[in-house]
């Protein structure tokens, strides 16, 4: 992944048109949205709520057919996310439409812990449809 630098810089990620022309829509914009409105107490209100409630999850490849290989995998990471770790993914889809996790392993290459990373710092760098 690519880090973008901080101060004066935003990645745009969509763009719109109204009678000025064409506009960037930009994290930095999404922010001061999420900072000086209503929007805040929403998305946390909402992220809170969604955490609270018990939930399961079904493993699935890109066919939607279950794979038992992928659930052992996910049930090992799922036990590291934290109520914290999950409230602030739900925030993260909700204000930027986008959530990024980072799982440290141990030297043996089980889940150690899990990490969120704020979306505006990194960007997915994608080559022949593929993610490296």
């Amino acid at each position: 992944v690519l880090q973008y630098p901080t101060g004066g810089q935003s990645q745009g990620f969509a763009s719109y048109t109204n009678v000025s022309g064409s506009q960037q829509l930009s994290y930095e914009l999404i922010d001061d949205l999420y900072d000086r409105t209503i929007m805040n107490r929403i998305i946390n209100k909402v992220a809170g709520d969604c955490t609270r409630m018990n939930y399961s999850v079904n493993y699935i490849d890109l066919d939607g057919k279950q794979s038992e290989e992928l659930e052992e995998l996910g049930m090992q990471i799922d036990v590291k996310i934290t109520r914290k770790v999950l409230r602030n993914i739900f925030r993260d889809m909700l204000k930027y439409g986008t959530a990024f996790l980072y799982i440290q392993y141990d030297k043996s290459g089980l889940p150690l812990q899990t990490y969120t990373i704020d979306p505006t710092y990194i960007t997915p760098n994608i080559e022949d449809g593929r993610l490296v």
